[in-house]
């Protein structure tokens, strides 16, 4: 089989390239509610509101989290450990049971508690219908995204993608409707994003009857609880570290820099909607290939995550090069003040996008407990920063907050998958290389700093900075243009 990479190999790479391409697009569409909607609500609430927006979308993500309780990846190791169609059934409809409960609780709780909870979040009850309406599609949104990685992980790209679309185009078109037309404003946000949920979750439903029905079992959903527990601590802590600092933020400065701060973290967070899109192919293919001993397979990953750090790379150099552009086009020119944020929060995003690969490393190897510990120190470190710093720089000490932070993080996992022992020579290659991809990224993430008053000559010379970050890249070896080497 010498002369290249075999059919398999080639099989493998195509497979995950059109799977990153079809996640990928799927994952964008299905956070694109937030970010489509965006230039309208920017523009239609003003900083201020938008703010309180994004502290009520950052409650909101935490929620889904909690509901979700590391199910997607219990379901996934449980269902490609699974003997027989009969008991995937039983893995999948306990997991979905388990989802359901949890976001219902919480909503209900939410909803009880509407006005204590604005308290807490604004230091003001007078958002309690906010409250209440964000709170109303938490159990259909979690259903709707447990249904729909189910599709994902019986590869069925096609079908994944038709209900992220769907889902997509019902929620921004609900949430703009409802908000402004209608006039429900803040609230008609969440309930547009609740019939998007109530609608995707329908498809998914339909789309997996072969798969659900009324099959629960409690040995099950311990079993999976070991696996999925750690993972929701450490989605959790991941949570934190993005969004625990609006909750200070919006006790230490004013509403529109709060606003600001939450346009700065649209733009960067372009990067988490790319490693998204990777993970959600990366896992399934690492569970359905690992241990099969086919070098051609392991070198076409191998090279895979080396491209998938050169892209991260350029593009956060991209994005925090043209942060001023960005937030003129996409938020208006009331936000361009955020812009001096952008260059450290892509930072904090090269960081946290190490972790898709070490973490799926301890899914396949049932090894998810560590990663919680780790992840809390994480959020130790976010919380005391942000404490230090936000007081007297306000939200750019929030920005480098959450770098060292994600550091921490994304150290702590890489230690634990490396103690594993089972990576061969050239995994630790492509890892080094991915690293090597981040760590070039850093100097030219100072392109964002260049102001030549936003004329020709400072996007000439920032586009050349990009590009020669992509040279460096091919240059170094980090990606090769030709036919890959193991």
């Amino acid at each position: 089989m010498g002369g290249g990479p075999g059919p398999m190999g080639v099989g493998v790479g195509a497979t995950l390239v059109r799977h990153v391409a079809i996640y990928g697009v799927s994952t964008v569409l299905v956070q694109s509610v937030a970010l489509v909607t965006a230039p309208v609500f920017t523009r239609h609430f003003g900083p201020a509101r938008y703010g309180v927006l994004d502290v009520t979308g950052a409650t909101v993500a935490l929620a889904l989290t909690v509901a979700l309780a590391g199910m997607d990846g219990a379901v996934a190791r449980a269902y490609v450990g699974a003997s027989s169609e009969d008991e995937r059934r039983t893995v999948v409809s306990t997991g979905l049971a388990a989802v359901v409960a949890g976001g219902t609780l919480l909503a209900l709780a939410a909803v009880v508690l509407a006005e204590p909870v604005s308290g807490l979040l604004f230091g003001a009850r007078a958002h309690g219908d906010l409250v209440m309406a964000a709170a109303v599609g938490v159990p259909v949104t979690a259903a709707a995204g447990y249904t729909r990685r189910l599709l994902r992980l019986q590869s069925r790209p096609g079908l994944f993608l038709v209900a992220a679309v769907i889902l997509a185009f019902v929620g921004a078109a609900g949430a703009v409707v409802l908000a402004v037309p209608a006039g429900l404003g803040l609230p008609g946000v969440f309930l547009g994003i609740a019939l998007g949920g109530a609608v995707g979750l329908a498809v998914g439903v339909v789309a997996n009857r072969h798969l659900l029905g009324w099959r629960f079992s409690t040995r099950t959903l311990v079993e999976m609880a070991a696996v999925g527990l750690p993972l929701t601590l450490f989605a959790i802590s991941t949570w934190a570290i993005r969004m625990l600092d609006r909750f200070i933020l919006v006790r230490a400065v004013d509403l529109e820099d709060l606003g600001h701060y939450a346009a700065a973290n649209r733009v960067s967070g372009l990067l988490l909607l790319a490693m998204l899109a990777f993970e959600g192919a990366w896992l399934p293919l690492l569970l359905r290939t690992a241990g099969t001993g086919d070098e051609q397979v392991a070198a076409a990953r191998d090279r895979a995550l080396s491209w998938f750090a050169a892209v991260m790379a350029v593009m956060g150099v991209g994005l925090a090069a043209f942060s001023p552009e960005i937030l003129a086009v996409f938020a208006g020119d009331r936000f361009t003040a955020a812009a001096g944020v952008v260059p450290p929060l892509v930072l904090a995003m090269l960081f946290h996008a190490t972790t898709p690969v070490t973490t799926s490393a301890l899914i396949v190897a049932r090894r998810t407990g560590g990663l919680a510990y780790g992840a809390l120190g994480a959020v130790a470190v976010n919380v005391a920063l942000c404490l230090l710093l936000v007081p007297r720089w306000g939200i750019t000490g929030a920005a480098w907050a959450t770098v060292a932070a994600f550091a921490v993080q994304a150290e702590n996992a890489r230690r634990r998958a490396a103690r594993l022992g089972s990576l061969g020579a050239g995994e630790r290659r492509a890892q080094a290389r991915a690293g090597l991809a981040l760590a070039l990224a850093v100097p030219f993430l100072g392109l964002g700093y260049i102001d030549l008053a936003r004329g020709p000559v400072e996007a000439a010379v920032k586009a050349a900075g990009v590009g020669g970050l992509a040279v460096l890249l091919v240059v170094t070896g980090v990606v090769s243009l030709g036919r890959g080497r193991r």
